[in-house]
């Protein structure tokens, strides 16, 4: 702050932070830029903070001179020069002498050379260069002009064409004076000159020493990379800070709340003593410890905290367990009663098996979690998930084996008797003819016994619709059997 008083030359004030600042600076930027504020205009530039000179020479010794950017020049700013020669030009920078830089800080800043070709002779060059948006060194625009003497090609002259007479207009005399005047040839002009001058930007190379020195930047790496190593330790130090006050205050609200009947009550008092400690020592004596001292408080009170958790979640999954075992033997025990077609061929002895395998789970499950409930949760329970899960397999396997049994294949029907084979008829046909008339024969019997399955359809149909209370087809058969006589009953598939 003082600093600062003293390079401004005035006190300076802190009344404002910096979001305030900012905010201020915005708004200011967004109302000159809105047409709907008028407000006084305010520019902001950066400036030079160190002279800078800039010392130019060509090969030829042609050029020869020097330029200087004086301390608080605005930046971005640039300066001309106009330069005649014919050889390349070099651009040094560097920080005026006597200047109060900054220890190990390099005094040449940059380097440039103009590109010129000494065969094509002197010329004009226009420069423009000073510090860029960035404050380094740079040459914006670099010309070459150069002036030849043009040949302008004349205009082509308009000569008039002499109307041509008709015979009749025209008289002897007159075609006789024509004859004996003499061609009269042009004067040839002088040729003109102009002066052309051309411009051609010309290429610039540039090599940048701005920085410290090797040494010195070799230096300021490495102590960038151990304030990089001090921060990483830092923040795993306030890590493992965090997380042994963490595990002490979860673990002190479980042990009264969930964990509360898994730890015998001379074993809860001891490690709730523990953690109290524990609390005490990190906002007193263990506030500024190190991370391998928190590591090992921490794994001190896991090695006490973890069986406890470990009993608690191994009664809550074999709890879980048993609850998905007693909805599994109830769904194999619906499906051995189920009357669906795709079970229709499973026999009853082998539905009775499959509620025979699930009573029996079923009484080993209603055992076993008798057991758990009377054992103490202070110690292990003495059925884990793993093995519940185990015998909800097999059963699995035990009703899947038979439950999916697949349907017995309907047995083939017997093959037909060939017909033995007939001697030719009186008529002399062939045994392909005959069999081309058995074909025939047989697809009008087809024909026949389609027409008559239609018609059959046809009068059931019918007979359904004049009949809507649906009076069952046995009852019809039986009035008819009994008026008629006998009547063979069809089966329809």
């Amino acid at each position: 702050r003082e600093l600062v008083s003293e390079f401004f030359g005035k006190e300076s004030r802190t009344t404002i932070n910096a979001a305030e600042s900012v905010a201020r600076g915005a708004s200011l930027a967004c109302a000159m830029l809105s047409p709907a504020f008028r407000v006084r205009e305010f520019r902001v530039s950066d400036c030079c903070l160190f002279p800078v000179e800039v010392q130019y020479y060509s090969e030829d010794g042609s050029c020869k001179g020097k330029l200087e950017f004086e301390r608080g020049s605005e930046i971005p700013g640039q300066k001309s020069l106009k330069l005649k020669t014919s050889s390349p030009v070099h651009f040094e920078w560097m920080h005026s002498q006597g200047t109060d830089l900054p220890k190990d800080a390099s005094v040449v800043l940059a380097k440039h050379k103009v590109n010129v070709d000494p065969k094509k002779g002197e010329c004009l060059l226009k420069v423009d260069l000073g510090l860029g948006l960035d404050g380094c060194p740079t040459i914006f625009s670099c010309i070459k002009e150069t002036q030849e003497e043009v040949i302008v090609e004349p205009s082509p002259q308009r000569t008039s064409k002499k109307p041509t007479s008709n015979a009749t207009n025209t008289t002897d005399e007159e075609a006789d004076k024509m004859a004996d005047e003499p061609d009269k040839a042009p004067v040839p002009e002088a040729p003109k000159t102009k002066l052309v001058t051309r411009q051609e930007k010309l290429s610039v190379d540039t090599s940048f020493q701005i920085g410290n020195l090797p040494e010195a930047l070799e230096k300021l790496i490495g102590e960038e990379r151990d304030l990089a190593i001090h921060d990483e330790l830092v923040h795993e130090t306030h890590a493992s800070k965090n997380s042994l006050e963490e595990y002490v205050y979860n673990m002190r609200d479980a042990l009264s709340s969930r964990y509360s009947e898994y730890e015998s009550e001379d074993k809860k008092r001891e490690f709730l003593k523990k953690l109290d400690d524990m609390e005490e020592w990190l906002y007193g004596d263990g506030e500024e410890s190190n991370k391998d001292v928190y590591i090992e408080k921490l794994k001190a009170l896991k090695q006490i905290g973890d069986p406890i958790e470990s009993r608690a979640k191994d009664f809550d999954e074999v709890k879980e367990a048993f609850v998905k075992m007693r909805s599994y033997i109830h769904l194999c025990r619906r499906m051995s009663l189920t009357d669906d077609k795709k079970f229709a061929h499973i026999t009853n002895d082998e539905r009775a098996k499959v509620v025979e395998e699930c009573d029996t789970y079923l009484t080993w499950v209603q055992d076993q979690e008798a057991s758990i409930k009377s054992a103490p949760k202070t110690e292990a329970p003495p059925k884990f998930a793993s093995e519940v899960e185990s015998k909800r397999s097999d059963l699995e396997h035990a009703c899947k084996k038979i439950m999916n049994r697949p349907k017995p294949k309907a047995p083939s029907p017997p093959p037909a008797d060939k017909p033995m084979e007939d001697q030719p008829k009186e008529g002399g046909e062939t045994k392909e003819q005959e069999a081309m008339d058995q074909e025939y024969d047989d697809q009008e019997i087809d024909q026949d016994d389609r027409e008559a399955q239609k018609k059959k359809d046809e009068a059931a149909w019918m007979a359904d619709e004049a009949n809507p209370e649906g009076a069952p087809m046995e009852t019809e058969a039986a009035e008819a059997a009994e008026d008629d006589g006998p009547v063979e009953m069809e089966k329809m598939d």
